[in-house]
């Protein structure tokens, strides 16, 4: 691991957490949910 990417990967960490507060509807379906914050982090670094 590069440790230039450390930084942000503590920043981007920290922005997935309060992130995932936020939910988003599911259409058809009647339920809700949040960010893939592990996907999204994997593909991001």
């Amino acid at each position: 691991m590069d440790e230039k990417k450390i930084p942000l990967i503590k920043v981007m960490g920290a922005f997935v957490f309060a992130s995932q507060m936020i939910n988003f509807t599911i259409p058809g379906t009647g339920s809700s949910g949040h960010i893939g914050g592990g996907m999204l982090l994997a593909i991001l670094l």
